[in-house]
């Protein structure tokens, strides 16, 4: 019984459609059944006031629903440009990169800063008491910044930072700190958002025509992990973000499209084998549901691809990987899945993993892809229509590149 109410009052606090249909019904029927009980005792225009009440009433809730989802439709673009014109008007041509597909090829800025090759070597430098002080144009508009993101989940939550990326010959170094999820949204997750006539984070810190380097940057700059998981018949996993996630709502992304995290989830120190394999046994349990000891962690191949600078979220490190699993097939996959799984990270949870054949995909009118998702039922692939995150063809052109 305490589930059933404890499940009632999430339900009572949630933003969907059918709390607001539902609500508005019960009134709409309490406020009618109380019109009909005064018009048996008084007469017919008491009963038309409160009809038209309970009406009004019902219809406001629904369009508050309504305008509440037209803002959530344009939250992202309001907080983040991910026009690749825009970009390249901005910064240097050489951030041009070009991802092929089955009937085209598509355009993106990024700055990459490691494309792997045989014999490159790495190592970490974490110092988790060295944390990110943001700058007096932050605090100055904190609240401006932070209320960007009124139609996403937040949560705050200790983050990893990379300061920077030395190099010396084939030996990379990754020098990490501390930081934030909540400053992360008021400077890479709010980098485009006008705070006032032509004056945002990009026109103030990043205007270009080159991204700032990691160690000189102001922002946040959290650690991304973005891996594409592969099965052993060629079929990729993607993922499908929430409609309340902080960035690219309802958009396909990687596999793992996430911010790196710390072991267990309390906060240590970070180690190269961490950071260049364990996290990813880990994502493929929380992110992706998959259970390591039945496709067994010798079946699990990790590949890192390299590193670049996300421009679109003004400069943001992200790591790129391919995960080869043998033995996890399409017509298995299900199979693999811890049951019951809940999943340990609140903030961007994805709401869909879809099964994909990467040689189908093919560009859409507006910037969009379609795809042929595996249907399990059907046991045929079925094509849907998504817009992209453009981590997620970073993610495809480290592919190509390797």
């Amino acid at each position: 019984m305490q589930r059933l109410i404890v499940k009632f009052a999430f339900f009572l606090k949630s933003k969907s459609f059918l709390k607001y249909l539902v609500c508005a019904l019960f009134l709409t029927a309490f406020f009618i059944g109380f019109a009909v009980l005064l018009y048996s005792i008084y007469n017919e225009d008491i009963f038309e006031t409160i009809f038209a009440a309970a009406f009004g009433f019902s219809a406001s809730n629904i369009l508050i629903y309504i305008l509440g989802s037209f803002s959530r439709y344009f939250e992202d673009s309001i907080k983040v440009n991910t026009n690749t014109a825009d970009m390249l008007n901005i910064y240097t041509p050489e951030y041009k990169k070009t991802v092929s597909f089955a009937d085209s090829s598509v355009d993106l800025c990024y700055h990459e800063l490691i494309v792997h090759r045989t014999g490159f070597s790495y190592e970490v430098e974490d110092d988790p008491d060295k944390f990110f002080e943001l700058d007096d144009f932050f605090t100055e508009n904190l609240v401006t910044l932070f209320d960007t993101h009124s139609s996403s989940k937040k949560n705050n939550e200790l983050t990893v930072r990379m300061d920077d990326v030395k190099q010396n010959g084939k030996l990379f170094t990754f020098c990490l700190s501390r930081s934030t999820f909540f400053n992360h949204l008021i400077t890479n997750r709010a980098v485009d958002f006008q705070i006032s006539k032509d004056l945002s984070i990009r026109s103030f810190y990043e205007f270009g025509p080159e991204i700032s380097p990691l160690n000189k940057s102001k922002l946040s700059n959290h650690v991304g992990i973005n891996a594409l998981v592969y099965l052993e018949d060629g079929s990729v996993l993607l993922q499908q973000r929430n409609k309340n996630a902080t960035i690219s709502k309802n958009c396909l992304t990687a596999s793992i499209a996430t911010r790196l995290t710390f072991p267990g989830g309390k906060p240590c120190k970070i180690t190269s084998d961490y950071l260049m394999k364990g996290c990813l046994y880990d994502y493929l349990q929380i992110r992706l549901a998959l259970d390591i000891q039945k496709v067994k962690k010798e079946n699990v191949k990790i590949a890192f691809l390299g590193l670049g600078q996300n421009i679109y979220e003004g400069g943001k490190p992200q790591m790129y990987f391919r995960i080869d699993l043998k033995g996890v097939r399409r017509d298995n996959y299900h199979k693999m899945l811890l049951h019951g799984f809940t999943g340990f990270s609140k903030i961007d949870v994805d709401k869909k993993t879809h099964i994909v054949d990467p040689s189908g995909i093919r560009t859409a009118r507006g910037g969009a892809f379609t795809v042929p998702s595996y249907n399990v039922k059907k046991r045929r692939y079925v094509e849907k229509t998504f817009a992209f995150e453009r981590s997620l063809l970073c993610n495809f052109w480290h592919i190509q590149q390797n």
